[in-house]
């Protein structure tokens, strides 16, 4: 299975990849988290083993650039 966290304070963009992944023909996709702050979004990076991380750029609290860096 292939975990996925989605970190965007954007509700209509974090819905729209929701609904596009869970209704994806490939079925080892699963998201695991959303997060809608960097701060919590880099929390669950640490915490769980995700395979694959969809960041916004520009989120409260942390930014992509600084999740990176302390990743």
């Amino acid at each position: 299975m292939i975990k996925i966290l989605i970190a965007d304070d954007n509700y209509e963009f974090v819905k729209t990849i929701f609904n596009s992944i869970t209704n994806s023909k490939i079925n080892n996709l699963e998201i695991v988290k959303i997060s809608s702050n960097g701060e919590e979004a880099l929390n669950h990076i640490l915490m769980q083993s995700i395979d694959i991380v969809l960041l916004d750029l520009q989120m409260p609290r942390m930014n992509r650039i600084r999740i990176i860096r302390k990743n």
